[in-house]
């Protein structure tokens, strides 16, 4: 399994491409390019890289998250899948555009939804979907055991943790989904944001001020 991150928009939220080395299979997380040159960047790698996409994989439905869901959906008629809870932060996307004055082109609405348990398969490989909502109502969270790394959406950052003050955010469930979905991961486990830098579980636990919080507390 590779994967192939890249960071678009005015909010330089990370989109990534995790695909099957050996079958050329893959999917898109979160595809945040909203100008034509992060579209054929995006087109660029896919097609030097000779890659079948599988679908689209969306973390929550935050426009910066999902702005570019329709250029993609469009282009390779790949379904859109993500947690049926997020379905109004998806129609309430155009708004805050207007509210945040951000370049956004409306995103149809999930194909499919999926929940903690559902696998999501490319090729020979695949990523266990989780719950991890706190961030939002919906978020879910993308888990390679065998890989070692997790796509953590907007839930876990290097350095810091999401944001509750926004519509379906919630402080004390955010905190139970870093005790009981994060905390019990490996320490070598990789982190693959959705803003910022990659990390390890086992660095955020060491240094990450709202974690060592959580632990006191």
């Amino acid at each position: 399994m590779k994967v192939k991150y890249f960071i678009f928009n005015e909010f330089r939220e990370i989109t990534y491409i995790v695909y099957d080395e050996e079958t050329r299979r893959g999917i898109i997380v979160d595809p945040g390019c909203n100008r034509e040159s992060e579209q054929n960047r995006l087109v660029k790698f896919i097609e030097e890289n000779d890659l079948s996409l599988e679908c689209v994989v969306n973390t929550h439905g935050h426009l910066d998250h999902i702005v570019g869901n329709n250029f993609v959906k469009s282009k390779y008629g790949i379904p859109i899948l993500a947690h049926e809870k997020e379905v109004g932060n998806f129609t309430e996307s155009e708004h805050y555009a207007l509210f945040y004055e951000f370049p956004f082109v409306i995103s149809p609405l999930p194909d499919r939804y999926i929940k903690e348990g559902d696998i999501v398969s490319f090729g020979n490989s695949h990523l266990n979907v989780i719950d991890t909502p706190g961030h939002t109502a919906g978020s879910i969270s993308l888990l390679s055991e065998k890989k070692e790394m997790i796509i953590s959406g907007d839930v876990l950052f290097k350095g810091s943790i999401g944001r509750t003050d926004l519509p379906g955010g919630d402080w004390d469930i955010l905190v139970d989904t870093l005790k009981d979905k994060f905390f019990i991961l490996p320490s070598e486990t990789q982190v693959f944001p959705g803003h910022g830098y990659i990390t390890s579980i086992g660095e955020e636990i060491k240094s990450n001020p709202f974690l060592i919080e959580i632990i006191k507390g």
